[in-house]
């Protein structure tokens, strides 16, 4: 009998990336608190100034400010970056369409 070589087992990661949504409060994983949420900060932002270029609203103090608010209050609410709020918001609105479910259908 001739000796066949052992196939070799595939190389896996030695570890994986954690999620962006791994160190988020208890309480953002909650569905029912996605509209608060989305509504607290949509009001910290809202201004009453109107701008036709970038350049004019990156200049502006009073959204400069606005911006400030905003970021301290998604620090506040337990984000830890832009990036990981975004991808926070995805998620509850992917889960709040019939998109995750295809098999779903309306009547």
């Amino acid at each position: 009998m001739t000796d066949l070589p052992t196939p070799e087992a595939p190389k896996l990661p030695k570890a994986l990336q954690p999620s962006i949504l791994a160190g988020l409060p208890e309480y953002l994983k909650d569905p029912n608190v996605y509209d608060k949420v989305q509504k607290a900060i949509v009001s910290s932002i809202q201004s009453s100034c109107t701008h036709s270029d970038p350049s004019e609203w990156m200049s502006c103090r009073k959204c400069g400010e606005k911006m400030a608010e905003r970021r301290a209050l998604l620090k506040r609410l337990g984000f830890k970056s832009p990036a990981q709020y975004m991808q926070w918001k995805k998620v509850h609105e992917m889960m709040r369409t019939e998109l995750r479910d295809p098999l779903i259908k309306k009547s």
